[in-house]
């Protein structure tokens, strides 16, 4: 009798961790992509890499792929059902063109559920759009157990996701966290702060990436809850001055 696999919910991250191995690793899904980008010959990956960020913002997943003996690159945004953050497609779109500049092949692509992008104008900012329906086709198609497991991770995240809403930006909140950075990567570099796109007013949610002990005199607070630590404690004049 086969085991039965409970599936957790699954959060974007846990995708861009799935994709990446998928990218290296599996044929089929790299004919996926190729095929939505309308490319005359199958590529592969060569390297991928998670979270890469610039002075523009974050690429979820950045491929370098090989294709009749030239090289290119994948900047690739991943949704579950999120909304997105203001600008976001356009900067997307700007990255890949100032990389195809410097003579390289450069493309932007959003992954997401079918009825994610359906009707959403600003996916159209993309280069091409790839669902997660085709890519757990393509995952399913080896025929192996494993495989079969790994494209149900995909298909429960289509069946978890939500309809979109869109961030309406408060420039005050995003001034703060702003501030807030400048003085985590200043002067509390180990907490390796992501830097901040515009928030909404009700943001409170701050993503460090240390995960040990911090010293009594870089402690954190926050009087809600959220997934890290929202203010840096310097001094009392000095956290004054950031509001």
């Amino acid at each position: 009798m086969p085991t039965e696999v409970v599936l957790p919910r699954l959060y974007e991250r846990d995708i861009d961790v799935l994709l990446q191995e998928e990218l290296i690793f599996n044929e089929a899904v790299c004919d996926v992509f190729s095929s939505a980008l309308g490319l005359k010959a199958p590529f592969r990956v060569s390297e991928c890499s998670l979270s890469v960020v610039d002075g523009s913002g974050e690429t979820d997943l950045l491929a370098r792929f090989l294709i009749e003996g030239k090289s290119g690159v994948l900047l690739i945004e991943n949704k579950i059902d999120a909304a997105f953050q203001p600008m976001q497609p356009e900067r997307y779109k700007a990255r890949a063109n100032k990389m195809a500049a410097g003579g390289q092949a450069a493309y932007c692509l959003l992954i997401a559920p079918t009825r994610y992008t359906g009707g959403n104008a600003a996916a159209t900012h993309f280069d091409a759009c790839v669902s997660y329906e085709d890519v757990a086709r393509a995952i399913g198609s080896q025929g192996t157990e494993r495989g079969k497991h790994r494209a149900s991770l995909l298909l429960r995240a289509v069946h978890q996701a939500k309809s979109s809403y869109i961030v309406i930006p408060a420039p005050e909140v995003t001034m703060m966290w702003q501030r807030i950075y400048e003085i985590a990567r200043t002067e509390f570099q180990p907490l390796r702060m992501k830097a901040p796109t515009d928030k909404r007013r009700e943001f409170v949610v701050a993503d460090f990436q240390r995960k040990s002990s911090i010293a009594d005199n870089h402690r954190l607070e926050s009087k809600k809850r959220c997934r890290g630590p929202i203010f840096l404690e310097r001094s009392e004049a000095q956290a004054r001055s950031l509001f």
